[in-house]
């Protein structure tokens, strides 16, 4: 008898928690559904925006591969295309890179054009290789492998200029980088300032002391006694 009142009020419990449950539902239920379609739909729009800003990135890598290795393209094409990288902001190292790549372009118009250019040209691809490094430089300072080739190639073009002080300073501060170690262009600024220095050494200065005199062998005098004849 006991057990079965106990089984009739646990069925009692159980009819009311369901009947407390259905009712929580019915009033309820509607603000339930249209929740669970607002995190579908925020859900749905986060996968949409982090692929759209995968896609992004991807296209930016493609295209300043495409600049950098695509010999099909002319050398306006280029630019312009690196000019474009060089001024988003979806990804500061394709920038900064582009940047580097720009004053390389120009750095490298320079040594074609060579010292039978006009001098107006010479210096006009000078001031823009310069130009385009010095952002790198400024305005990506945390791209550091970056930095180091832009101040590698600042450096050079002041060694073109004949202004070694200048140079110098620019390779030390590549050497002064942290973190740099291992990477090509420590070392390469390392063999530069070595040579350098060894172009801006004074040369050793020649020695303008006299000569010293022969010692002349000692001769008689023709007052001295002549020599006793010997028997």
């Amino acid at each position: 008898m006991k057990s079965q009142r106990r089984h009739e009020l646990q069925e009692n419990v159980l009819g009311s928690e369901l009947a407390q449950i259905a009712n929580f539902f019915k009033e309820k239920g509607t603000a339930i559904v249209v929740g669970l379609l607002a995190v579908a739909v925020i859900a749905a729009i986060v996968a949409y925006a982090y692929g759209s800003i995968r896609d992004k990135q991807i296209k930016l890598r493609n295209d300043f591969d495409q600049a950098m290795k695509d010999r099909s393209i002319s050398p306006e094409q280029r630019v312009a295309t690196l000019e474009r990288l060089s001024g988003q902001d979806d990804n500061k190292r394709i920038a900064a890179e582009s940047l580097v790549a720009l004053g390389d372009e120009y750095s490298r118009r320079m040594l074609v054009a060579g010292p039978t250019a006009d001098a107006v040209q010479w210096k006009g691809f000078a001031d823009l290789a310069e130009g385009y490094y010095r952002r790198a430089v400024e305005t990506y300072p945390d791209q550091q492998a970056i930095v180091g080739r832009a101040r590698f190639g600042m450096a050079k073009l002041a060694e073109g200029r004949e202004d070694f002080e200048t140079a110098r300073g620019e390779y030390r501060a590549v050497l002064d980088m942290s973190g740099l170690e291992g990477y090509p262009v420590h070392a390469m600024a390392s063999r530069a300032l070595a040579d350098l220095e060894d172009l801006t050494a004074p040369a050793p200065m020649a020695t303008t002391a006299p000569a010293e005199p022969e010692t002349q062998p000692a001769t008689q005098s023709s007052e001295d006694p002549p020599d006793e004849p010997t028997e």
